[in-house]
């Protein structure tokens, strides 16, 4: 168990918040991409301007 040193204000360790920031980031990246397809899809089926 880790000491209370070793802990950040929300109560993780460095590798917790390092794991918990590359699985967020990842899925930042999979909405990010089909957030994108699904706007160049509507764009090219009706364009907007």
């Amino acid at each position: 168990m880790s000491s209370k040193n070793d802990l950040s204000f929300t109560g993780l360790t460095d590798e917790q918040a390092q794991e918990l920031h590359s699985v967020y980031m990842s899925g930042l990246w999979l909405f990010s991409t089909v957030a994108i397809i699904a706007h160049v899809a509507t764009f090219i089926w009706r364009p907007w301007f």
